[in-house]
C-alpha cells in the first residue's frame, strides 16, 4: 500500500479508530473496521432514561437506499414488513410496558420541570412495582404519575399531586390510588413533605416580602409540632399560614390569588385559615 500524496510506504494503524495513516505525511489512507477496538472509553453511554438503555437499533424509516435512490414499490413494501417485524421481535409484555412508561415520562418531564435523576428513580420504582405486580388495576399513565410523585418526594422536589396529575391528564384520585398501592406493595416509607419549601415556593410566586415569609415560616414550624395537622394537606396548611402572616404585616393578598397558586379551593383554604387561627 502506498500513499497517494507523498508516495510513502510506511503506514500506521490506529487501533482505536481503525484508521490507516501514512507515517510520513499523516494522511488517512483507509479505515479498517476489523482492527477497531471497542473499549469502554469509546462505547456509547447507557441511557437509563430509555426503556432499552439506548442499546437497541431501529431500521430507518426513509425509503431510500445507500446511494440515495428511492426504493421501488415492491422493495418499499418488503422493508415496511421487515421494519414492523423488527420492532415487535422478542418484545415481552414487560418491555412493552417499559416502552409506554418511558414515552409517558418524555411527554410530561418538561411540563413539571424534573431532571434525569428523578426520571431514573421513577423508572427504577416502576421496575420494582412491575416485579411484584403492583401495577394491576392501574393504567400506565397513573402508574407513571405515582412513580414520578414518589421520586420527587425522595429527592425533596416539591410537586403537588394536582400538578403531576394535570400533566398526565388524569384525575388526582387515580394518582393517589396508584401511589398508595405502590408504597404498600413495595413496603416503602416515603419521606414527609418539606412544608418550608412549599411555603417559599408559594411566596416567591406571589411576590411576598421576606418579613411575611419569615413570620409564616415561624408559624408553620409551631403548627408542625402539633398532632392536629398530621395527615393534613401540606399545601393548604402552608397557604393558610402565608395568608395569616400577610394579614398581620398589612400586606393584603386576596384569598383567591393564594388558593389559585396553591391549587386548592377557596373553601378548603378558609377551613385551614380557621383551623390555624384557632391554634394561635
Amino acid at each position: 500500500m502506498r500513499c497517494e500524496v507523498c508516495n510513502g510506504k510506511m503506514m500506521i494503524t490506529d487501533v482505536s479508530t481503525g484508521e490507516i495513516i501514512c507515517k510520513d505525511c499523516g494522511v488517512v489512507i483507509a479505515i479498517d473496521y476489523d482492527d477497531r477496538l471497542y473499549s469502554s472509553d469509546h462505547a456509547k453511554p447507557l441511557l437509563l432514561t430509555r426503556h432499552d438503555k439506548g442499546l437497541s437499533t431501529t431500521i430507518n424509516a426513509l425509503d431510500i437506499d445507500a446511494s440515495g435512490n428511492r426504493l421501488d414499490t415492491h422493495t418499499k413494501v418488503m422493508m415496511m414488513r421487515i421494519r414492523r417485524l423488527d420492532s415487535n421481535k422478542n418484545r415481552s409484555s414487560f418491555e412493552r410496558s417499559m416502552l409506554q412508561f418511558c414515552q409517558e415520562l418524555d411527554k410530561v418531564r418538561h411540563k413539571i420541570g424534573i431532571n434525569d435523576k428523578i426520571v431514573e428513580e421513577a423508572i427504577s420504582i416502576f421496575k420494582k412495582a412491575k416485579g411484584v405486580r403492583s401495577r394491576r388495576g392501574s393504567t400506565i399513565a397513573s402508574s407513571a404519575a405515582a412513580c414520578i410523585y414518589l421520586a420527587c418526594k425522595n429527592h425533596s422536589v416539591e410537586r403537588s399531586i394536582k400538578e403531576i396529575a394535570d400533566a398526565f391528564n388524569i384525575k388526582p384520585s387515580m394518582l393517589l390510588k396508584a401511589y398508595s398501592k405502590i408504597i404498600f406493595d413495595l413496603g416503602i416509607n416515603p419521606p414527609s413533605t418539606n412544608n418550608s419549601k412549599i411555603l417559599y415556593r408559594l411566596g416567591n410566586n406571589l411576590s411576598i416580602s421576606g418579613k411575611v415569609l419569615n413570620d409564616a415560616l415561624l408559624l408553620l414550624s409551631r403548627l408542625s409540632k402539633s398532632n392536629l395537622f398530621m395527615g393534613k394537606n401540606p399545601i393548604g396548611l402552608a397557604a393558610a399560614t402565608l395568608f395569616i402572616a400577610s394579614k398581620k404585616n398589612n400586606q393584603h393578598i386576596r384569598l383567591r390569588h393564594i388558593s389559585r397558586e396553591a391549587q386548592v379551593s377557596d373553601v378548603t383554604l378558609r377551613k385551614f385559615i380557621k383551623l390555624v387561627s384557632s391554634m394561635e
